[in-house]
């Protein structure tokens, strides 16, 4: 609780004088903070430099320090753009995509990657529930409720920020097939089964 408060304060006095936020749904955000990690949003080289250098020299007046190795660089929707920032002489790492509260995050803003790493982590689960499915003394109703708490909560982790093209779509389409028919028993057969049973809730546009 105490760290939390040091480094809110930190952050609003490094900060405080910045003009140079990123405007999100019409609301100017210069930061996102979560537990104890801290992303900082800008749209130049310069500001970032400049904010880096006041975050570092704040943190040292409550003789906190920043974790150089942990700290990353990410220029987003700009390619084969480099940004040179150093903290206490040591180059911080930029990188073309990172994760970040268990998302895959790219600079390029494609979700490919997350959207193809997430359908490897929801067969995985699938997989590992085997025996649930194959279980002759679990009701079929309890076994679809299974599958949607827990194998598709997986798949749909932070779904909301996706942005969806054709192709996309159709591998999550495939997905859900494979779930269902691993559900029952039916191996590699993916002819049309009913409705009311493929239906994830997946609503997006």
């Amino acid at each position: 609780m105490e760290f939390n408060l040091y480094a809110e304060d930190i952050m609003r006095r490094t900060l405080e004088d910045n003009e140079h936020d990123i405007k999100v749904g019409g609301r100017q955000i210069n930061n996102l903070c979560y537990a104890d990690d801290t992303t900082l949003l800008t749209t130049t080289e310069e500001s970032i430099n400049d904010i880096a250098v006041k975050l570092v020299n704040e943190s040292k007046t409550t003789n906190m320090l920043l974790n150089a190795k942990k700290t990353k660089i990410m220029v987003a929707g700009r390619q084969n753009t480099r940004v040179n920032l150093q903290i206490d002489g040591e180059q911080m790492e930029q990188v073309e995509q990172l994760k970040f509260l268990g998302s895959m995050k790219t600079a390029s803003g494609d979700c490919i990657t997350e959207i193809t790493r997430r359908i490897c982590l929801a067969k995985e689960k699938a997989v590992k529930l085997d025996t649930f499915w194959r279980s002759r003394n679990i009701k079929k109703a309890l076994k679809v409720r299974l599958m949607k708490s827990l194998v598709s909560s997986v798949f749909l982790h932070g779904a909301e920020s996706w942005t969806i093209k054709r192709n996309d779509r159709d591998r999550i389409n495939s997905l859900e097939m494979w779930c269902w028919c691993r559900l029952l028993g039916r191996g590699g057969n993916t002819e049309p089964m009913n409705q009311s049973w493929t239906r994830w809730g997946w609503k997006r546009g």
